[in-house]
């Protein structure tokens, strides 16, 4: 046989569509990997939603009662108080307004944990918990006041019925600060000069970048006075004949316990949630008000939490302290 035309004997040809065959073939398997990505991403998404979304049915099941079932209104406020932060008076109110509206709920109940904030949005919330009280008569408000109740935080709490704080809750600070840094020393270091123009001596007063003057610490001295008056009259008109206003420091910012503060008037009894459950409102469930949440968010902070649950599981796992 003519070696020339021997059908096994490579040729040019043959190198090429053997070459072509094997990059489709590779093609093929990475275009499979690209595949098994994305769908593999798309399935930690889909498995974070449903685990998130699992979660809140789970942490939140008393959300889902029945109309038959006793249940109360329950409202979680977390956080530092102002505009835009954790609590604030639009969305706040909102809920609360929700929560009394719920003419199957037996009552109200505010979860508090806050170490204070804005004056004004602190009294936003504490003037529409006590219109909300006036409208709904029938519906009894208790706070419950887990780690910190202080400031801000106490001023709106103390718009309720009743206050029920841990024996080691944190209460009370009813008072106002205003503090800033000054730099005006800097700048001389650095041979920079400040130039500010204004009309009206009170005006441009207190600037971190010029020195003190006088006249600014007592009108700042006056402004927050006026501030904490508002607080006092505020806790003296919500807490009633129950606060006791021989209790000592009790309008200078000192905070307490949760146990001393029950002696002071400050808070009403030591409990917790489910203590208030079953002897304020005689029930075992409640319905939670919170701030919508967009899908997206669910999603991705599913798709993050089952991430960080699978690292957490595939690392060695030491002792652990933990209170009980």
């Amino acid at each position: 046989m003519n070696p020339e035309l021997n059908p096994s004997q490579p040729t040019p040809q043959n190198d090429q569509s053997t070459q072509l065959l094997k990059y489709l073939v590779e093609e093929q398997k990475r275009a499979k990997r690209r595949t098994h990505l994305k769908y593999g991403f798309f399935g930690l998404l889909i498995a974070g939603y449903v685990a998130t979304m699992g979660s809140m049915i789970y942490a939140q099941r008393k959300d889902s009662v029945g109309p038959s079932t006793s249940y109360v209104s329950l409202v979680r406020l977390e956080g530092e108080i102002g505009p835009g932060k954790a609590i604030n008076a639009e969305s706040s109110n909102a809920l609360l307004t929700k929560a009394f509206q719920d003419k199957n709920a037996k009552g109200v109940v505010l979860v508090m944990n806050s170490p204070g904030g804005s004056p004004v949005q602190s009294s936003l919330i504490y003037d529409h918990l006590r219109r909300l009280r006036a409208q709904f008569p029938d519906k009894k408000l208790v706070v419950v006041g887990e780690d910190l109740v202080a400031s801000g935080g106490y001023f709106i709490a103390s718009a309720a019925d009743k206050i029920v704080v841990n024996r080691s809750t944190v209460i009370g600070s009813i008072g106002v600060i205003a503090a800033q840094f000054g730099f005006s020393g800097l700048l001389e270091k650095l041979g920079v000069e400040r130039r500010v123009l204004t009309a009206g001596e009170a005006k441009g007063g207190m600037d971190p970048f010029l020195p003190l003057k006088q006249d600014d610490i007592e009108r700042q001295k006056e402004l927050i006075q006026e501030i904490h008056t508002h607080f006092i009259d505020s806790v003296k008109e919500g807490r009633g004949d129950r606060l006791k206003l021989d209790t000592p420091l009790l309008f200078s910012g000192k905070v307490w316990t949760g146990q001393s503060a029950v002696g002071h008037g400050i808070a009403d009894e030591l409990g917790d949630l489910n203590t208030v459950l079953e002897s304020e409102f005689k029930v075992k469930e409640f319905k939670a008000y919170t701030p919508p949440k967009s899908i997206l968010d669910s999603v991705l902070s599913g798709a993050l939490a089952q991430a960080q649950a699978s690292l957490v599981d595939a690392q060695p796992q030491g002792p652990q302290t933990r209170l009980r």
